[in-house]
């Protein structure tokens, strides 16, 4: 399963699950060439997490 969540604050969100445990990092923030900005974790479950957000 994938989920996609908007967030306010890509790299504050980041290092907050950075710290926590059972979360798995999958990719750090990066920004697209089309100016959204993203991260994607994996839960323990290994559901794949993608916060995001977007200067649209």
């Amino acid at each position: 399963m994938i989920v996609n969540l908007e967030t306010e604050d890509v790299d504050q969100t980041y290092r907050e699950l950075t710290a926590t445990d059972g979360i798995r990092i999958v990719s750090e923030p990066v920004t697209q060439s089309y100016g959204t900005r993203y991260f994607a974790v994996e839960d323990p479950c290994g559901n794949r997490i993608n916060l995001y957000h977007s200067n649209h």
